[in-house]
């Protein structure tokens, strides 16, 4: 799926053609050229290299796609007086906003620190290391990843091909009971050793317990926890007057704050909790999201006047877990809009990122045991303003194929009666769900959280990017940004070392 961007309309959906793609994969890590096909007879010419693969983390694409920017700068404050901006609100988000980034983890300066990028072998042991596909049914097709019509098609067609020699695999209910009893075992663990002890030290102990897949002393599992003892000293010194515990602060952007129980979610092999990718959605929201769409959209339809004052609504909405939660387990989702629990805005953005978790007990804050992630996209046509309705369409990326996929249908339907606008004629209840047969499959147990902040921070660099192509002066004609993951590998121990790496920054700088 293809969409496009206009300053006046905002993102549209399709146009583009594949000169005027935005494509920043040219900024990460190439890995390899994947064969295409299986193997081959030797015929004595070499065989041909499928398309390039490369390696991220997710958030190697914030920098590079901010620099797009018309006018962007680490003074980007100055900027806006030099046009004249005089709005304290305005001037207010976008120094934050500069605040913020400045703080981002950048892997290159700090190479020294890991372990090289370029060496594939040196963290072999590690299961985080790379969410190469587990799923050999989903062969790659030349056709778009994201059409529906096709993927079902080719769903069909491999449905009735027989299975010859083939290991029985597991289903996306029995994956999810392993992950829910592995969950329960370490938590039980966690429980006897925190009865065992009478009180909490002076020194704080985090539960380091030490890796077997530690290799040589640049490991990266090594450093992630150097990172969290980092961390651990960081708070000390800032409030030595409190005993350290679970329950003390460590971070807040806005209303989401991370505890010190949260940083023991960040080691390897363990699963992120609410507030850990709560956090990264707001450090992307009011570091990168906002302080770009308020300033680069101004004079749209995005600012729109309430009660006699200016209010911006962006096109994009980074939904925090709580309320995903909320809004997948409500009887009536449309209370929720009349009690104004949810995000201002919510009903008008374009774009809504919604991590969901499979949880359904409200008793039970922790009491699922698989995150994925579903984008809403209600976009306009971009070939004439004349259609009757939006194309709206729900993108599901999921580290386990479709593990998800009751609970991303309850969300959906009820978030279709959240974002439906009675007096929008072109705005539907029905919503075409579409899960992204490119998402990068973990090969663990414990990293679909990480998967979740990692797919989302990608998917916004693209978007900001695609506004910054299409902002310019020198701007080609409508260009398009293409929402699937293919040919991606995906580091989900080097995305934990950025949050770690960007928190910490964070705690070492108060503003």
């Amino acid at each position: 799926m293809n969409i496009t961007f206009n300053k006046y309309k905002g993102f549209l959906s399709g146009g583009g053609g594949p000169d005027e793609r935005v494509d920043l994969r040219k900024y990460l890590v190439q890995i390899s050229n994947s064969q295409t096909g299986g193997r081959k007879k030797n015929t004595g010419k070499s065989s041909t290299a499928g398309p390039i693969e490369y390696r991220t983390d997710g958030f190697d694409l914030l920098a590079p796609a901010w620099s797009l920017q018309e006018g962007s700068s680490d003074s980007a404050a100055f900027h806006l007086l030099e046009n004249g901006a005089t709005d304290e609100n305005a001037q207010r988000i976008l120094c934050y906003g500069n605040y913020l980034r400045s703080l981002s983890f950048h892997p290159a300066e700090n190479a020294e620190s890991t372990s090289s990028k370029n060496d594939d072998n040196e963290l072999s042991l590690h299961t985080t290391l790379y969410g190469k596909e587990v799923l050999k049914y989903r062969e790659s097709s030349d056709n778009d990843a994201m059409d529906e019509d096709a993927s079902a098609t080719q769903s069909s067609e491999k449905s009735k091909t027989p299975a010859k020699n083939k290991k029985k695999r597991l289903t996306p209910d029995e994956r999810k009971l392993l992950r829910q009893q592995a969950r329960e075992m370490k938590k039980n663990a966690r429980l006897a050793k925190s009865h065992e002890k009478k009180g909490l030290s002076a020194d704080f102990d985090l539960d380091l317990a030490p890796s077997a897949n530690c290799v040589g002393s640049r490991s990266k599992a090594k450093h992630l926890r150097f990172l969290i003892d980092e961390c651990i000293k960081a708070v000390t010194k800032t409030d030595r007057s409190t005993k350290l515990n679970d329950t003390s602060k460590v971070s807040q952007i806005e209303d989401v704050t991370v505890y010190v129980t949260d940083l023991r979610n960040l080691q390897d092999d363990e699963w992120l909790s609410d507030s850990n990718i709560s956090w990264v959605y707001a450090f992307l929201y009011t570091g990168y999201l906002l302080p770009l769409l308020s300033e680069s959209l101004r004079n749209s339809k995005f600012y729109q006047y309430k009660e006699e004052k200016e209010e911006f609504v962006s096109p994009i909405c980074l939904l925090l877990p709580t309320f995903t939660f909320l809004i997948a387990n409500s009887p009536d989702p449309e209370d929720l809009l009349a009690c104004n629990v949810l995000p201002s805005g919510i009903s008008d953005a374009q774009i809504v990122f919604c991590p969901l978790n499979d949880n359904d007990d409200f008793g039970c804050s922790e009491g699922g045991s698989h995150w994925s992630l579903v984008v809403f996209f209600k976009l306009q046509p971009s070939d004439g303003p004349s259609k009757t309705a939006y194309i709206q369409k729900a993108l599901v990326y999921d580290s386990m194929f479709e593990a998800n996929a009751s609970e991303t249908e309850r969300l959906v339907h009820n978030m279709a009666k959240i974002l439906y606008s009675p007096k929008d004629p072109k705005s539907k209840l029905e919503w075409d769900i579409v899960h992204v047969r490119d998402s990068p499959q973990q090969t663990n147990g414990s990293d679909c959280g990480v998967y979740v902040a990692a797919i989302t921070s990608f998917l916004v660099s693209q978007l900001v990017a695609l506004m910054g192509s299409a902002t310019a002066p020198t701007a080609v004609n409508d260009p398009s940004v293409d929402l699937s993951l293919k040919n991606l590998r995906f580091s989900a121990i080097d995305s934990r070392i950025w949050m770690l790496s960007t928190l910490l920054n964070f705690m070492k700088n108060p503003k």
